[in-house]
């Protein structure tokens, strides 16, 4: 019915795309500073995450939401996590530029109780009329 080069080829092409797949949900944590200066724009989607790592390892957060979140090809708050696992404690700031979802719904998600968050020193919210959908609890 169907040839073994057909068959595999299939097989091929679905191989290589799962293996795609579960390399973008891999995720390595942020490197250790190297005296530089570095900016992370992350792939969440439609929506941004952009985390700066200052030369001496303290983080920013600089907005961090998306309204791709059902989509796979994306980064999730686990992969979030995963890329800040073990450096939480150098967050200093967390900047949100405006309250739409798409620039913070995936913080609280990302940044959940029992993290240490020791570092964090300053989270700026720009003012607007509109009052945000969801709150950030300490």
């Amino acid at each position: 019915m169907f040839s073994r080069s057909l068959i595999y080829t299939c097989i091929s092409f679905i191989t290589i795309n799962v293996f795609c797949y579960l390399q973008r949900l891999s995720v390595s944590p942020i490197p250790n500073p190297d005296g530089q200066l570095h900016f992370y724009f992350l792939p969440i989607g439609q929506g941004d995450a952009t985390v700066i790592q200052c030369p001496g390892g303290q983080l920013g957060i600089y907005d961090m939401g998306s309204r791709s979140a059902a989509n796979s090809r994306f980064w999730h708050a686990a992969q979030l996590q995963g890329f800040l696992s073990g450096r939480t404690h150098d967050i200093r700031s967390i900047v949100m530029t405006h309250n739409d979802t798409d620039h913070y719904n995936l913080l609280p998600k990302t940044l959940t109780p029992g993290m240490d968050l020791s570092g964090l020193q300053n989270i700026y919210i720009s003012c607007t009329e509109i009052r945000m959908n969801r709150t950030i609890k300490d």
